[in-house]
């Protein structure tokens, strides 16, 4: 099973390059489109373009771990990447952003409350006498 796991990482590798490539060459034209007519800047094509490619990739990759698991070929091989990729491109666009929301929301929520504590530890310490060294 060595073997396989090793070959599927390989070919997943090879996968998450091509996807990044053809990806990121699909969302710069579009971007460069946005730019052109005025909607976004250089900077934000720049950073979209980075992000859907990136997401290609991881997509992409995961679709031919799949098919190099299950060891499919041919048409159905190449049908199942496909869709396998379309499938963890959509979570990743969708159920990622609120993911995301949620740990903001999250980290928020902790930084208030140590902030809440250092105020609190450090009110505590003002009433305290200061430590006499003997």
């Amino acid at each position: 099973m060595h073997h396989l796991a090793k070959a599927a990482a390989g070919a997943s590798l090879i996968g998450a390059a091509a996807g990044a490539v053809v990806g990121g060459a699909v969302s710069a034209a579009k971007q460069a489109q946005d730019v052109k007519e005025g909607k976004i800047t250089k900077e934000e094509a720049a950073k979209r373009t980075a992000k859907d490619a990136a997401g290609a990739g991881a997509a992409t990759a995961v679709g031919v771990a799949a098919v190099s698991l299950l060891r499919l070929g041919g048409v159905f091989g190449i049908l199942t990447v496909f869709a396998v990729a379309a499938g963890t491109k959509y979570l990743l666009d969708t159920e990622g952003k609120k993911v995301c929301k949620k740990v903001k929301a999250a980290a928020g929520k902790a930084a208030g409350k140590v902030s809440e504590a250092a105020a609190s530890v450090s009110e505590k310490l003002k009433d305290e006498e200061p430590l006499k060294s003997e």
